[in-house]
């Protein structure tokens, strides 16, 4: 069955399942693009990611979109060791491979992916059962780690999806609690529910 190719924001998608990665990203202000670079991988084949999302830190993610149910892909994972064995390339801005299976509800909000608040990055599964309504709960973002100065007096970053302080191993939300926590819970569930229920009319923009 062949995927329907979908227009918005300038970009022609292939599938509108990574239009909906798209306006996920969009509605938590990442900085996003749809397959601004190919490579040739350490085996020779040629790989296109579906997304560059950059982060406040010298690092960016670089996804790849699969149909729910699909979290194994051979080239995808030929990309990652390539990525692996050329740590510090394209302006020193290290490579994050992930690949995201179904639409950002399925993946955030029925599986067990979480979100990092500090770079944005979506994060592998974590737990047997799904987190129920929580997308972030203290557990480590391994890039932000290595990237974060040890201790509490770091200076907060602009551009992040929320306010946050890096801390050495864990990254902690500053002085807002629980209520701030819930805050940036419903922003997420706010994005995935918005990416699920968006409406991709032959081409037009979607009515989120």
């Amino acid at each position: 069955m062949q995927a329907i190719e979908t227009e918005w924001k300038g970009y022609r998608f292939r599938s509108r399942l990574e239009a909906r990665w798209a306006v996920f990203f969009e509605q938590l202000d990442l900085s996003w693009n749809y397959e601004p670079q190919g490579f040739i991988l350490d085996t020779g084949k040629r790989y296109l990611p579906d997304f560059k999302v950059e982060t406040p830190y010298p690092f960016d993610y670089w996804y790849e979109v699969k149909h729910e149910g699909i979290k194994e892909d051979d080239k995808f994972q030929e990309f990652s060791e390539s990525v692996d064995n050329r740590v510090g390339s394209d302006d020193d801005h290290q490579k994050f491979p992930k690949l995201l299976s179904g639409d950002p509800y399925t993946a955030l909000c029925e599986s067990s992916y979480l979100i990092c608040p500090s770079c944005g990055g979506v994060q592998g599964d974590y737990y047997n059962t799904p987190p129920r309504g929580k997308f972030w709960d203290d557990r480590i973002c391994d890039p932000c780690d290595y990237y974060t100065p040890y201790g509490s007096g770091n200076d907060k970053m602009s551009g992040q999806i929320s306010p946050f302080l890096p801390r050495k191993g864990v990254i902690k939300l500053d002085g807002y609690g629980a209520g701030h926590r819930e805050t940036f819970n419903m922003k997420v569930s706010h994005a995935a529910k918005e990416a699920r229920q968006a409406r991709f009319e032959h081409g037009e923009s979607p009515s989120i």
